[in-house]
């Protein structure tokens, strides 16, 4: 599995790199610049060895890099450091009218299973077609993982009238689709949901997919759960042909980095098998 790692100069993120790399995560190749990146890692002693680093000092280098090397039959994965979306979207040749989608797996200790928080990308806010989509898309993820029973739920931070409306509309619509499982359970606060004496809430309901209404709800409910819970959370950007590790996060650490990396892998073997076995058929 190679990973692309572009314009990190970051010392926790080379440090993690190398460590993954050690523990044989991944194949990664770094793209940026070496004298920068040498740099740190002899300041801050951090090993790098096996790994190819490739020399590019500006944008415009790393994206030709890039497109050079790239395979549209496989999906990419990317670790990006200081790119801009701009910059980042022609690197990973992305067509900028179908945008990409954020996902965070949450590992709490006190559930059986995973917990999927998802909105669409890092909008402020996300209408009911958007949320539809975020609910589809993150069941596809949630279907590659071997997660077959969703149980989802819309948490609107401002619940209202017309929160509750979308919410109906889009439960009709999923209730109706013969061809996926997904049991809507409506729409609630977030203080419903993370409460232990709501019945409707993650302690007593066996929710795995959270949908929130915008990026910024997102953040609260990670942040809440980092302060009350002992868990572990890959945050990743996606889409069609490429997975993206969210580094502006601010839960990421070496476990979330090493646990996200993980995830990727399970998700690229998911779909390498699924591809195998529609060869077969046909």
């Amino acid at each position: 599995m190679e990973i692309y790692v572009l314009k990190t100069y970051d010392k926790k993120l080379l440090n993690v790199i190398g460590l993954a790399n050690r523990m044989r995560l991944g194949s990664f190749i770094i793209i940026g610049d070496v004298k920068k990146i040498n740099n740190v890692c002899l300041e801050e002693e951090i090993m790098l060895d096996e790994i190819e680093i490739i020399d590019a000092i500006d944008d415009n280098e790393i994206i030709k890099i890039m497109n050079e090397r790239n395979n549209s039959l496989e999906k990419r994965i990317v670790i990006n450091g200081d790119m801009s979306n701009y910059c980042l979207k022609k690197a990973l040749s992305q067509n900028f009218v179908n945008d990409y989608n954020y996902i965070n797996i949450i590992d709490l200790p006190y559930l059986k299973h995973f917990l999927f928080v998802t909105n669409f990308n890092q909008k402020n806010s996300a209408d009911f077609n958007k949320k539809k989509k975020a609910i589809y898309d993150a069941t596809n993820i949630m279907n590659l993982l071997g997660i077959k029973k969703i149980n989802a739920s819309l948490v609107a931070y401002n619940k209202n009238r017309i929160e509750e409306l979308e919410s109906n509309i889009i439960k009709m619509i999923i209730d109706n689709d013969k061809d996926q499982k997904i049991n809507l359970l409506g729409s609630q606060q977030m203080y419903d949901l993370l409460s232990p004496r709501s019945v409707t809430g993650i302690h007593n309901c066996d929710i795995n997919l959270v949908i929130l209404d915008n990026y910024d709800a997102t953040k609260i409910f990670i942040d809440t759960l980092l302060v009350y819970a002992n868990c572990k959370i890959a945050s990743i950007f996606y889409s069609d042909n490429f997975y993206m590790i969210d580094t502006k996060s601010d839960n990421l650490d070496k476990n979330n980095m090493l646990f996200t990396i993980l995830i990727i892998n399970k998700l690229i073997q998911r779909e390498k098998s699924f591809c195998d076995s529609m060869q077969l058929m046909v």
